[in-house]
């Protein structure tokens, strides 16, 4: 097998594998409600329950 095609079949092994299943390398996704302006702002806030 010569180098060009092993530089090859690694670049198409590569390309597949961040196509498949889905495309990228992570995903986000979210856990908690986002649906109103509250929700991002508390989303948001620093404070925790050991700071109060």
């Amino acid at each position: 097998m010569s180098d060009d095609h092993q530089i090859d079949e690694f670049r198409q092994q590569a390309l597949d594998y961040h196509a498949n299943p889905v495309p990228g390398k992570i995903e986000i996704a979210l856990t908690k409600p986002a649906n109103s302006a509250a929700d991002l702002a508390l989303a948001y806030s620093w404070c925790c329950r050991t700071c109060a």
